[in-house]
């Protein structure tokens, strides 16, 4: 027999056709069917049905409108508009409702990709699974929902991939997205080449773009900043309009807003930085007191910058630089700095201007008095230059050669001359030498007695009548 037909008592019209199923009032009930193994089961189901094969079709009016269109499987009131398409699964009630040509999506849930609808013959490869997921999707291809209102939203957006509920559901035209996790990527509207994975990754973003967000809440109040990458929980939490950050690390650049082009790696790392910029940081709790400072390199775990200060470097464990324009190496208890080569320093005529011979000389090193001391355990810094979270509190017993900076600078103020080797940190009032530019005002000294030398050497020669 060419079809099975059991509608209320009544055999309805009867067609050709091989392995044809139908149960139910107008199921598979077109005279002119044609097709084979096809599966209907509900009223009206499959009833348009003329050359269309293997179609499984169960709840009333499942897959009503199909006509010519293969290998779908609709269960509930679902794909009623379906003609000729082919390949399509719809599992829920209203799930593929709309569509009419366009083939191989898969809908699970009720209202999943309602509204879809291609009026050409098109692969669309949609797949929509949970309540709601896709139900506003037109004639986007390449999506993937899957969570209660994963992706409620895209109309045209296409090649999306989200996973979890709320995930990706404002999201409308956006392309390229991939969001997964409870409500990542929640409220993006038009920002495409976004990856958000952990709940609330990425949140408040809405025109964003090439970002990438891992981790719970990951630069979940990020709205139009793009660029950015955020591996870590809470990493780049605070972000707002800043772009290309790279924060990887629990709470990394926690606090950043507006600061952009920071790069920084490590847990709590620039986790207060909230406007500062151009900044990168390596290592656990790297500076983490950097609020507004920019341009700082940080490199070392607990190694920190003074909060506003710029073009700053501190290399090594636990280094702190508190200077604008200067480089710390090493921490309170590094001895020595060694290298296989000298350092060398620019010293090309034609970067100088100005050029006049110098005035620290003989008088000048005369004054200085070389001194030999012991250093002070960091505990017993006085309280203005002192840290003692960060700072080494051990106590560095040795011996070290050297000058007092302040008794330096009372040479300078005696002679009434200033010297570059002399400095003070702007930030803790610490003073310090520059041991090099002591050279140029050796020379000179050498020089002066080499003079006096050769004037005694004269008048000598003159008493004896040479």
């Amino acid at each position: 027999m060419a079809i099975t037909k059991v509608t209320g008592g009544l055999l309805g019209n009867l067609a050709v056709g091989t392995g044809n199923v139908a149960l139910g009032d107008t199921a598979l009930d077109d005279g002119s069917l044609s097709g084979d193994y096809n599966t209907a089961v509900g009223s009206a189901t499959g009833t348009s049905i003329t050359t269309g094969a293997e179609n499984t079709l169960i709840g009333a009016f499942a897959g009503d409108a199909i006509t010519v269109g293969n290998h779908n499987t609709f269960i509930g009131i679902a794909g009623s508009s379906f003609t000729d398409a082919d390949y399509n699964i719809a599992l829920g009630n209203n799930a593929l409702n709309a569509d009419t040509l366009g083939s191989r999506s898969t809908a699970i849930g009720y209202n999943a990709l309602k509204v879809q609808n291609f009026t050409s013959a098109t692969d669309t490869y949609n797949v929509a699974v949970g309540h709601n997921a896709g139900v506003s999707v037109t004639t986007s291809t390449f999506n993937t929902l899957v969570g209660g209102l994963a992706g409620d939203a895209i109309t045209t957006g296409g090649a999306n991939t989200a996973v979890g509920y709320n995930a990706l559901t404002t999201s409308t035209t956006a392309s390229n997205n991939t969001s997964i996790g409870r409500e990542s990527l929640r409220v993006t509207t038009t920002g495409s080449n976004n990856v958000g994975v952990g709940s609330y990754a990425m949140y408040d973003n809405t025109t964003g773009g090439q970002n990438v967000a891992v981790g719970e809440s990951a630069l979940s109040n990020n709205t139009t900043a793009s660029n950015n990458v955020a591996v870590g929980k809470s990493a780049l939490l605070a972000n707002t309009t800043a772009s290309n950050n790279t924060a990887v690390g629990f709470q990394a650049l926690l606090a950043n807003t507006t600061g952009a082009a920071n790069t920084v790696m490590g847990s709590g790392a620039g986790d207060n930085v909230t406007t500062g910029g151009d900044n990168t940081f390596v290592g656990n709790a790297a500076g983490d007191t950097v609020t507004t400072g920019q341009q700082i390199t940080i490199v070392g775990g607990y190694s920190d910058a003074s909060a506003t200060i710029q073009n700053a470097t501190a290399i090594g464990y636990n280094t702190n630089v508190t200077a604008t324009n200067n480089i710390f190496l090493g921490n309170t208890s590094v001895s020595a700095i060694k290298g296989q080569v000298s350092f060398s320093t620019y010293s090309d005529e034609r970067i100088k201007k100005d050029i006049k011979d110098t005035d620290l000389g003989l008088e000048f090193i005369k004054e200085l008095k070389p001194r030999k001391y012991k250093r002070v355990a960091p505990k017993d810094y006085p309280e203005e230059f002192k840290d003692p979270n960060k700072d080494d509190l051990s106590n560095p017993d040795y011996i070290v050669d050297g000058l007092v900076a302040q008794e330096v600078k009372q040479t300078m103020d005696k002679l009434n001359v200033t010297f570059s080797g002399w400095d003070k940190d702007e930030n803790t009032t610490k003073q310090s030498l520059e041991y090099p530019a002591f050279v140029p005002a050796l020379i000179k000294a050498v020089q002066e007695l080499s003079t006096q030398v050769d004037e005694l050497k004269a008048e000598i020669q003159t008493l004896k009548g040479e």
